[in-house]
């Protein structure tokens, strides 16, 4: 019988899901200014800016979520190019 995951191809997994969250943390806010920064929807000045931050959060939930996959996209292929030959 084969295994689909070994321990280590879990652990390699998991590494890169948290390593990609936390560059998407880190990074996303510069990301999401310099992408959208002429396109951020405007509240009348000075009254409230409680849609631009609204907007601004949900786009850091996607970028964030964005990251997770292609962590765990790319963990998984890290950890089958480096598996055993025999596993």
């Amino acid at each position: 019988m084969q295994v689909l995951f070994t321990r280590r191809t879990l652990w390699i997994l998991i590494l890169f899901m948290i390593l990609f969250l936390v560059v998407g943390t880190i990074s996303a806010p510069r990301l999401i200014n310099w992408y959208a920064s002429p396109f951020l929807p405007q509240a009348a000045p000075g009254i409230s800016c409680a849609s631009s931050i609204e907007w601004a959060m949900e786009k850091l939930v996607l970028f964030q979520l964005f990251s997770l996959l292609t962590g765990i996209v790319l963990g998984t292929g890290v950890a089958v190019y480096f598996r055993k030959k025999g596993e």
